[in-house]
């Protein structure tokens, strides 16, 4: 069985943490999800301020093939946090 060394983990987490921070960005109106070095996708943040809005949105963005788990989940966080929305 082939295991990682725990500062391995870490720094695999680090960079894909840092990854998703790059695939996301934030500007003044929208989250704008860059992807497949040059494709992106734009959200006004209004139209996603509520966690009324939020919801539907994340439903959506699960039928795109470029969406991944983690990324769905950084993007949870970014526009809760953007909307100041409590998710815990």
């Amino acid at each position: 069985m082939n295991l990682k060394h725990i500062s391995e983990v870490v720094e695999d987490r680090l960079k894909k943490i840092e990854e998703l921070k790059n695939t996301i960005r934030v500007t003044d109106k929208y989250f704008i999800f860059y992807f497949n070095g040059m494709d992106q996708y734009e959200i006004a943040i209004s139209d996603c301020d509520t966690p009324e809005k939020l919801i539907p949105w994340i439903f959506h963005l699960t039928e795109k093939s470029w969406m991944s788990v983690d990324l769905l989940r950084h993007f949870i966080r970014v526009a809760s946090n953007k909307s100041n929305i409590s998710i815990r």
